[in-house]
Protein backbone atom coordinates (compact mmCIF):
# COMPACT_ATOMS: atom_id res chain seq x y z
CA UNK A 1 0.00 0.00 0.00
CA UNK A 2 1.18 3.48 -0.99
CA UNK A 3 0.86 6.66 1.46
CA UNK A 4 2.78 9.96 0.88
CA UNK A 5 6.12 9.16 0.40
CA UNK A 6 6.26 4.90 1.13
CA UNK A 7 4.94 2.07 -0.03
CA UNK A 8 3.91 -0.52 2.36
CA UNK A 9 4.51 -4.52 2.55
CA UNK A 10 1.10 -5.37 4.75
CA UNK A 11 1.34 -9.25 5.65
CA UNK A 12 -2.19 -10.46 7.19
CA UNK A 13 -0.08 -13.42 8.33
CA UNK A 14 1.96 -11.11 10.69
CA UNK A 15 -0.14 -8.50 11.00
CA UNK A 16 2.48 -6.26 10.19
CA UNK A 17 3.97 -3.86 7.47
CA UNK A 18 7.39 -4.00 6.02
CA UNK A 19 8.54 -0.84 4.19
CA UNK A 20 9.22 -1.74 0.54
CA UNK A 21 10.02 1.98 -0.84
CA UNK A 22 10.74 5.01 1.05
CA UNK A 23 11.32 8.56 -0.99
CA UNK A 24 10.62 11.03 1.58
CA UNK A 25 14.39 12.10 1.27
CA UNK A 26 16.43 11.53 -1.68
CA UNK A 27 15.93 9.32 -4.59
CA UNK A 28 19.13 7.98 -6.09
CA UNK A 29 18.69 5.76 -9.21
CA UNK A 30 21.31 2.41 -9.70
CA UNK A 31 21.04 2.31 -13.32
CA UNK A 32 23.00 5.24 -14.97
CA UNK A 33 20.77 4.92 -17.94
CA UNK A 34 20.13 7.70 -20.20
CA UNK A 35 17.06 9.85 -18.98
CA UNK A 36 17.89 8.83 -15.44
CA UNK A 37 18.12 11.63 -12.57
CA UNK A 38 18.10 11.70 -8.99
CA UNK A 39 14.62 12.79 -7.25
CA UNK A 40 13.73 14.07 -3.72
CA UNK A 41 10.76 14.03 -1.20
CA UNK A 42 8.46 12.16 -4.14
CA UNK A 43 4.79 12.21 -2.66
CA UNK A 44 3.76 8.69 -4.74
CA UNK A 45 0.20 9.26 -6.69
CA UNK A 46 -0.06 5.47 -8.46
CA UNK A 47 1.94 2.39 -8.05
CA UNK A 48 2.27 -1.08 -9.90
CA UNK A 49 3.47 -4.47 -9.16
CA UNK A 50 4.38 -7.57 -11.01
CA UNK A 51 6.71 -10.68 -10.45
CA UNK A 52 9.56 -8.48 -8.09
CA UNK A 53 8.88 -5.45 -10.31
CA UNK A 54 7.57 -2.59 -8.89
CA UNK A 55 6.36 1.32 -10.67
CA UNK A 56 5.28 4.17 -8.85
CA UNK A 57 4.74 7.57 -10.48
CA UNK A 58 4.63 10.77 -8.46
CA UNK A 59 2.37 14.00 -8.06
CA UNK A 60 4.74 15.95 -10.03
CA UNK A 61 5.43 13.46 -12.71
CA UNK A 62 7.66 11.35 -11.06
CA UNK A 63 8.18 7.38 -12.00
CA UNK A 64 10.24 4.93 -10.20
CA UNK A 65 11.70 1.55 -10.76
CA UNK A 66 11.85 -0.53 -7.75
CA UNK A 67 13.13 -4.71 -7.65
CA UNK A 68 11.37 -5.78 -3.80
CA UNK A 69 14.14 -8.59 -3.73
CA UNK A 70 17.16 -5.84 -4.11
CA UNK A 71 18.18 -2.86 -2.36
CA UNK A 72 17.62 0.64 -3.57
CA UNK A 73 16.03 2.12 -6.42
CA UNK A 74 16.66 0.32 -9.87
CA UNK A 75 16.14 3.17 -12.22
CA UNK A 76 14.04 7.04 -11.91
CA UNK A 77 13.07 10.08 -13.84
CA UNK A 78 10.44 12.70 -14.41
CA UNK A 79 8.19 11.33 -17.13
CA UNK A 80 6.06 14.42 -17.65
CA UNK A 81 7.02 16.76 -19.59
CA UNK A 82 6.41 19.45 -17.14
CA UNK A 83 6.51 18.93 -13.13
CA UNK A 84 3.26 19.91 -12.50
CA UNK A 85 1.66 16.81 -14.49
CA UNK A 86 0.83 13.96 -12.03
CA UNK A 87 1.90 10.50 -13.09
CA UNK A 88 -1.97 9.55 -12.50
CA UNK A 89 -1.21 5.38 -13.48
CA UNK A 90 1.09 3.15 -14.28
CA UNK A 91 1.16 -0.58 -15.44
CA UNK A 92 3.46 -3.39 -16.04
CA UNK A 93 3.03 -6.27 -18.59
CA UNK A 94 4.58 -8.28 -20.62
CA UNK A 95 4.74 -7.21 -24.21
CA UNK A 96 3.81 -10.14 -27.36
CA UNK A 97 7.84 -10.55 -27.88
CA UNK A 98 8.26 -11.72 -24.09
CA UNK A 99 9.82 -8.26 -22.71
CA UNK A 100 8.22 -6.47 -19.36
CA UNK A 101 7.00 -3.02 -20.43
CA UNK A 102 6.18 -0.23 -17.72
CA UNK A 103 3.11 2.29 -19.45
CA UNK A 104 2.99 5.70 -17.61
CA UNK A 105 0.11 7.99 -17.89
CA UNK A 106 -0.01 11.64 -17.15
CA UNK A 107 -1.77 14.98 -17.01
CA UNK A 108 0.50 16.21 -19.86
CA UNK A 109 -1.87 14.29 -21.67
CA UNK A 110 0.74 11.50 -22.97
CA UNK A 111 0.90 7.45 -22.21
CA UNK A 112 4.78 6.46 -22.27
CA UNK A 113 6.17 3.08 -22.93
CA UNK A 114 9.30 2.08 -21.44
CA UNK A 115 11.38 -1.09 -21.39
CA UNK A 116 11.81 -2.36 -17.70
CA UNK A 117 14.88 -4.37 -18.27
CA UNK A 118 16.82 -1.35 -19.80
CA UNK A 119 15.21 1.69 -18.32
CA UNK A 120 14.77 3.31 -21.67
CA UNK A 121 11.41 5.13 -23.38
CA UNK A 122 10.45 3.38 -26.41
CA UNK A 123 7.62 5.29 -27.43
CA UNK A 124 4.93 7.74 -26.40
CA UNK A 125 1.43 8.22 -27.47
CA UNK A 126 -0.38 11.72 -26.88
CA UNK A 127 -4.01 12.64 -26.83
CA UNK A 128 -6.01 15.64 -26.84
CA UNK A 129 -6.88 15.22 -22.85
CA UNK A 130 -5.36 14.09 -19.87
CA UNK A 131 -4.58 10.36 -19.47
CA UNK A 132 -6.22 9.01 -16.30
CA UNK A 133 -5.85 5.32 -16.59
CA UNK A 134 -4.44 2.49 -18.66
CA UNK A 135 -5.07 -0.81 -19.48
CA UNK A 136 -3.18 -3.39 -21.46
CA UNK A 137 -4.78 -6.38 -22.98
CA UNK A 138 -3.13 -9.71 -21.78
CA UNK A 139 -1.74 -10.30 -25.34
CA UNK A 140 0.07 -7.54 -25.02
CA UNK A 141 -1.61 -6.00 -28.00
CA UNK A 142 -4.08 -4.12 -26.87
CA UNK A 143 -4.29 -0.59 -24.62
CA UNK A 144 -7.47 0.66 -23.49
CA UNK A 145 -7.10 4.40 -22.12
CA UNK A 146 -9.48 7.03 -20.23
CA UNK A 147 -8.98 10.59 -19.06
CA UNK A 148 -10.89 13.95 -19.17
CA UNK A 149 -13.04 12.82 -21.18
CA UNK A 150 -16.47 10.51 -21.62
CA UNK A 151 -14.73 8.30 -24.32
CA UNK A 152 -12.20 4.73 -24.30
CA UNK A 153 -10.34 4.82 -26.88
CA UNK A 154 -8.71 1.82 -27.46
CA UNK A 155 -5.52 1.61 -29.75
CA UNK A 156 -2.87 -0.94 -30.82
CA UNK A 157 -0.12 -0.71 -28.13
CA UNK A 158 2.60 -1.05 -30.50
CA UNK A 159 1.79 1.47 -33.35
CA UNK A 160 -0.81 3.60 -31.32
CA UNK A 161 -3.12 2.95 -34.25
CA UNK A 162 -6.46 2.96 -33.11
CA UNK A 163 -8.15 1.43 -36.36
CA UNK A 164 -5.72 -1.47 -37.14
CA UNK A 165 -7.42 -4.36 -35.88
CA UNK A 166 -10.72 -5.83 -34.03
CA UNK A 167 -10.68 -7.53 -31.02
CA UNK A 168 -14.41 -9.46 -30.87
CA UNK A 169 -14.68 -10.71 -27.69
CA UNK A 170 -12.75 -8.25 -25.50
CA UNK A 171 -14.47 -6.90 -22.35
CA UNK A 172 -13.36 -3.60 -20.42
CA UNK A 173 -14.74 -2.14 -17.64
CA UNK A 174 -15.27 1.31 -17.32
CA UNK A 175 -15.57 3.27 -14.26
CA UNK A 176 -17.56 6.74 -14.64
CA UNK A 177 -17.61 9.85 -12.88
CA UNK A 178 -21.52 9.28 -11.86
CA UNK A 179 -20.13 6.35 -9.56
CA UNK A 180 -21.50 4.12 -12.36
CA UNK A 181 -19.81 0.88 -14.36
CA UNK A 182 -20.30 -0.24 -18.16
CA UNK A 183 -19.13 -3.07 -19.89
CA UNK A 184 -17.95 -2.80 -23.40
CA UNK A 185 -17.10 -4.34 -26.55
CA UNK A 186 -13.45 -3.84 -27.18
CA UNK A 187 -12.89 -2.96 -30.77
CA UNK A 188 -10.42 -0.47 -32.02
CA UNK A 189 -11.42 2.51 -33.47
CA UNK A 190 -14.57 2.58 -32.14
CA UNK A 191 -14.89 4.74 -28.82
CA UNK A 192 -17.04 3.16 -25.93
CA UNK A 193 -19.73 5.47 -24.62
CA UNK A 194 -20.04 6.68 -21.39
CA UNK A 195 -23.14 6.12 -19.85
CA UNK A 196 -25.88 9.11 -19.03
CA UNK A 197 -24.00 12.80 -18.66
CA UNK A 198 -20.34 13.39 -20.63
CA UNK A 199 -18.16 13.37 -17.43
CA UNK A 200 -14.38 12.43 -16.78
CA UNK A 201 -13.39 8.60 -16.70
CA UNK A 202 -11.36 7.83 -13.91
CA UNK A 203 -10.72 3.71 -14.32
CA UNK A 204 -10.53 1.07 -16.26
CA UNK A 205 -10.25 -2.32 -15.38
CA UNK A 206 -10.66 -5.97 -17.33
CA UNK A 207 -8.45 -5.22 -20.82
CA UNK A 208 -8.83 -8.44 -22.17
CA UNK A 209 -10.69 -10.77 -20.18
CA UNK A 210 -13.26 -13.03 -22.18
CA UNK A 211 -16.43 -11.76 -22.95
CA UNK A 212 -18.83 -13.93 -21.12
CA UNK A 213 -22.00 -12.00 -20.56
CA UNK A 214 -24.90 -13.77 -22.38
CA UNK A 215 -26.77 -12.75 -25.35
Amino acid sequence: MAQNNSVMHWSSLLQRGTEVLHVAGQVVPKQKTHGARTLSRVQISTMALKDNLMVAGGFRGELIFKYVDKPGVAFCTNAADNKNSVTNAVDVYESPSGATRVTAANNDCTVKFLDAERCSLLSRFTFPWSVNNTSVSPDGKLLAVLGDSSDCVITDAQSGDSDSQRAPGLLVLIGLAPRRARPGDGEPGQDVPAVGHAQPVGAVRGAGREDRRGP
